[in-house]
């Protein structure tokens, strides 16, 4: 407990945390995600959970900071043990100075913690349940923290358990929130209690999905939105995460409100074969589209070192990214679309084309000097700054090697998707130049083994049935809405349960290509044969 007495002490510890406010706030919200609590948001919030029978013996803030949920508590639950811990000490003495004056100091205990360092289940289990911990916790990612060189990061750990590349190119990327409600839901678990965190969206669905996975005693699980930008002047899809403990039940479904004061849920978030649904009333209706396709969607090629790996074409000569005029072999060379090319529908024509210096993974990059010797010297010339690229992808790899190469990099005809925007749009992509079209690693794609394949496909995907699924899968407000895992949950050959040859007709008649309809009506009918 931290004791503070003479005015004088109380003056000069309200000017130092002004002068610490003023000074440093910019970089604590960005090392620290330090978005502080208002406090009409903090009573909102602990009236609410009263109104749902939370009547706590212990009450636990993790992350305390100013105060805002210990002061409402205090206000809400005059006479119960409060526990505040932080790793700000100015806080603390702030926070320490208000509980003075409600003279409270006999049952809020307050200590400056690492939470990263403390063993929160030893703590739990030496308070009185019912317990309920409530709090705010850093908005900010791990990959955010390493490019700040910040220190406020848990353990190194693939909490996902990620395997092999994923685990290694962003898939094991996470929010700093997301491993502390893990580790105070494991704490609580086979203990009567209440969670209550503000955290993002895309936190909440993946805590409710962890809960499931490892069968977490949550008995019931509630997403509130609140609005970010009012209460903490931040961008961010925002919400009171709620989970309500129960030794022996776990809850399967997850009630998602559009405000904290909604009485009844806007969507019922659910589980289907490890795929988060985000309503499972508008999924059933589109749920026989739902199965593994035999053709499996690929990432596009990740490379990094852009000035150095994509040249734009002019007439015969092509310009690195450092304006140097190149005289080079075409023989790695392919057309280029980015994800923006594929939204924007620019998929013709490209200026841009990559190195492509392998065909598949792991190949060795010494023959290029003997098939394309200036290409081969190009790429010696700046070794230096390909062996900068910050990956560990590329270690002990051979030299130039990127990432996202097959045999199905280079077919001819792919239908294409941005992973990165807001909205979906399957675009067909034949070669350009007599080259087979690449993609970048914000895209995806589906490899196809003819132009008329690729012409079905595109033509399936169109039809409205496929958005009315995807949009029951898909988290639009996610920075990478659209995941190979997720295309992959569409089983295109059931979507002709909907689409008939007269309309996969009607949709490629205006694409002006030349079709060999026999084989293209052929392989409607195989997929077709294939649904299930």
């Amino acid at each position: 407990m931290i004791w503070i007495s003479s005015l004088q002490e109380r003056f000069l510890i309200n000017l130092h945390y002004k002068i610490y406010v003023n000074s440093r706030k910019e970089k604590r919200i960005k090392e620290y995600g330090d978005f502080q609590t208002p406090s009409a948001l903090a009573e909102t919030i602990i009236t609410k959970l009263c109104s749902e029978g939370v009547f706590p013996s212990s009450i636990l803030e993790p992350t305390c900071g100013a105060g805002s949920f210990v002061l409402a508590a205090i206000r809400k639950f005059p006479d119960t043990k409060i526990y505040g811990f932080d790793i700000n000490i100015d806080y603390l003495k702030k926070l320490n100075l208000e509980i003075v004056e409600l003279n409270k100091e006999k049952i809020v205990s307050l200590e400056e913690t690492d939470f990263f360092m403390k063993d929160w289940k030893a703590f739990i289990s030496t308070l009185t349940p019912p317990i309920l911990i409530i709090g705010n916790l850093p908005w900010i990612t791990s990959s955010e923290q390493g490019l700040l060189k910040g220190n406020n990061l848990p353990p190194k750990q693939n909490i996902h358990k990620f395997s092999g590349l994923d685990s290694v190119t962003g898939k094991s990327n996470f929010d700093i929130s997301e491993w502390m409600l893990i580790k105070l839901l494991e704490a609580m678990n086979e203990v009567i209690g209440t969670v209550a965190i503000l955290c993002k969206v895309s936190v909440a669905r993946k805590i409710f999905k962890y809960i499931n996975t490892h069968q977490f005693s949550v008995s019931e699980i509630k997403i509130h939105r609140i609005d970010a930008t009012s209460n903490f002047n931040a961008s961010v899809d925002a919400c009171l995460l709620t989970c309500h403990m129960k030794p022996g039940r776990t809850a399967n479904v997850c009630q998602i409100f559009s405000s904290l004061s909604s009485v009844n849920p806007s969507s019922t978030l659910g589980i289907i074969n490890d795929l988060l649904v985000n309503d499972m009333s508008s999924y059933q209706e589109v749920s026989f589209l739902h199965g593994k396709f035999s053709i499996p969607w690929r990432s596009g090629i990740k490379h990094d070192a852009t000035k150095i790996m994509i040249l734009k074409k002019e007439g015969p000569s092509y310009i690195n990214g450092k304006n140097e005029v190149l005289d080079l072999e075409d023989t790695y060379l392919f057309p280029l679309l980015k994800s923006t090319d594929l939204v924007h529908n620019k998929v013709a024509q490209t200026h841009r084309w990559l190195i492509v210096p392998q065909k598949y993974i792991g190949e060795e990059t010494s023959k290029i000097g003997k098939l394309a010797p200036k290409t081969w010297a190009y790429l010696n010339h700046n070794r230096a700054r390909l062996e900068k690229r910050r990956s560990s992808i590329y270690k002990g790899k051979p030299p130039f090697s990127v990432f996202g190469v097959g045999p199905y990099t280079f077919t001819h005809w792919k239908i294409g998707v941005s992973g990165l925007h807001k909205q979906l749009h399957f675009r067909l992509i034949g070669p350009i130049q007599n080259k087979p079209v690449v993609l970048d690693d914000t895209s995806y794609f589906l490899p196809t083994e003819s132009k008329e394949e690729a012409l079905l496909f595109y033509a399936l995907l169109q039809h409205p049935i496929v958005m009315k699924f995807l949009n029951t899968i898909v988290y639009w407000k996610a920075k990478r809405p659209i995941s190979q895992k997720i295309l992959q949950q569409l089983n295109h050959a059931n979507i002709t349960l909907k689409a008939n040859l007269e309309y996969i007709h009607e949709v490629i008649e205006d694409l002006d290509l030349d079709i060999d309809t026999k084989s293209l009506e052929k392989l409607y009918l195989k997929y077709k044969m294939a649904e299930n």
